[in-house]
């Protein structure tokens, strides 16, 4: 009997980024490295060490079920469950937006207003919170102050 075939880090890395590209999916390689360093439980930058490392049958048929949630569309954020804003980590699922990159802008711009900078206990409502990264990283950098978010 022949031996099955060893699927690799790397190897399942190039399939996978094929199938999503020949699907238009947008930044497909950065969208499976995305979904293989969270099912192997490491960075992103760390698949390139691993490149010749056998995967188990289990990583890759919860590969491959990630891989076709994302050509059917769905965001990788939304697959693996978490995203990156302001050097943290949070969690995310449909029932909110995934943060831009571009919001950490806004974060940045509230922190850097004087008076709110000056207050005693700053206060800060957040209407719409969603994911809640705005108003936690607000209250990580300033802490002592007032925060309030709400949402449906």
């Amino acid at each position: 009997m022949a031996n099955a075939h060893i699927h690799t880090v790397g190897s399942i890395l190039k399939a996978s980024t094929e199938f999503l590209a020949a699907r238009d999916v947008f930044e497909a390689r950065k969208a499976c490295e995305l979904l293989l360093s969270r099912l192997l439980n490491c960075r992103p930058l760390e698949l390139y060490v691993k490149f010749d490392s056998p995967l188990t049958e289990k990583h890759v048929d919860a590969m491959r079920r990630g891989v076709k949630r994302l050509g059917a569309g769905e965001p990788a954020q939304y697959i693996v469950g978490r995203v990156s804003f302001m050097q943290h980590s949070f969690a995310v699922d449909k029932r909110a937006l995934i943060p831009r990159p571009e919001t950490e802008f806004l974060v940045d711009a509230v922190l850097a207003c004087k008076p709110l900078r000056d207050a005693d206990k700053p206060a800060v409502l957040e209407i719409g919170t969603g994911s809640g990264c705005v108003i936690v990283s607000l209250a990580l950098a300033m802490p002592g102050g007032i925060y309030t978010a709400i949402d449906i």
